[in-house]
């Protein structure tokens, strides 16, 4: 399926050169150097979707209490974790292969895809590497058998050993759930449009240069 190919190509090619991965519908709200990480981080991610504090009756994609975003990331090239995570993702295929072949709903195919190669495998491969950080503060017992990043801490973000995580206004602004805030809060960097390919068409991007547009956008050798 083309959202599984898709899936596995940014991780591959983020794997093997480092760089940033963007989707092609993902605009930036501010410059990159105004964005608060540090030049030291090798991993920079941020938070898609999480439950609501006090609000237990929304949840995130499938059971996960806290989603990081898979649509806009940074990486140093061999990351251990995105090595892991492609291991995982195409050990999955067959699995994925086999849903094509059922008469199952939108719905049970799109889980399907979520747990195979996406934003679940994403961020539980990704809650697990950070587990074995020295910083515990950020983790919290959860679902799925890992240890899952507590949406009470990812309020306002911060680093774990050399990872940097956004809070839900990073990468997750402009949304409906998970108190996102509108795109012109402040401490947003990106604003996802959920938009497949085709919203870059006819636009412009005031902070990025040196771009190659295809279905996503692939920035190498710029310093995270």
């Amino acid at each position: 399926m083309p959202a599984q190919r898709t899936d596995i190509w940014r991780y591959l090619v983020v794997y093997l050169f480092g760089g940033w991965y963007f989707d092609s519908d993902v605009q930036p709200m501010r410059p990159m150097l105004q964005w608060g990480h540090s030049t030291r981080n090798t991993f920079v991610i941020g938070v898609e979707a999480q439950s609501v504090v006090g609000n237990p009756g929304e949840v995130a994609e499938g059971t996960l209490p806290v989603v990081l975003a898979q649509y806009a990331f940074g990486a140093a090239a061999r990351l251990p974790v995105l090595k892991e995570l492609l291991n995982k993702a195409v050990a999955n295929l067959d699995a994925v292969a086999a849903l094509s072949d059922q008469d199952i709903s939108p719905e049970e195919r799109l889980k399907g895809v979520l747990e195979s190669t996406g934003p679940i495998l994403w961020t539980e491969s990704v809650v697990k590497f950070l587990c074995y950080s020295d910083d515990a503060a950020y983790l919290d017992a959860s679902n799925h058998g890992v240890s899952l990043l507590s949406a009470t801490n990812l309020a306002t973000g911060g680093s774990i050993a050399n990872t940097h995580i956004f809070p839900i206004a990073g990468f997750g602004a402009g949304q409906r759930h998970s108190n996102s805030p509108t795109t012109d809060s402040a401490g947003v960097n990106a604003w996802h449009h959920f938009g497949a390919s085709v919203w870059f068409h006819g636009k412009t991007w005031p902070h990025l240069t040196h771009l190659s547009f295809a279905h996503i956008i692939i920035l190498h050798n710029v310093q995270l």
